[in-house]
């Protein structure tokens, strides 16, 4: 799966998945072939465990900023370490961890 169609999953998804959470694993490490025995935690359902997985692929960052509106959708901002940079990736999906997923895959991507 393709990175956009991917984050197109992500974005058109009521809640997390353990089938959404072995799609990212897989397009994070496309050649790790024990890649579904070794999805631990649950990026797309919790966004303690989200925050764990941009910590963990995430080069440089800045702050990461998350907006939950009261319908519970969110936006989430991953700004870059330079407060003069451009925003390194933004999203918004139904979920707190769908969307932070999302800017996650795009940050990967190369932004936006």
């Amino acid at each position: 799966m393709s990175g956009s169609s991917l984050i197109q999953s992500l974005e058109a998804a009521e809640g997390g998945s353990r089938e959404l959470d072995y799609a990212i694993k897989a397009w994070l490490e496309p050649h790790d072939e024990y890649w579904a025995l070794r999805v631990a935690a649950d990026w797309t359902a919790s966004l303690d465990a989200a925050l764990a997985l941009a910590e963990r692929v995430l080069d440089q960052r800045g702050p990461i900023n998350i907006n939950i509106c009261l319908a519970g959708s969110a936006q989430v901002v991953i700004d870059s370490v330079g407060p003069c940079d451009p925003v390194i990736a933004q999203s918004v999906a139904r979920t707190p961890a769908l969307a932070f997923c999302i800017a996650i895959l795009r940050a990967k991507e190369g932004g936006q």
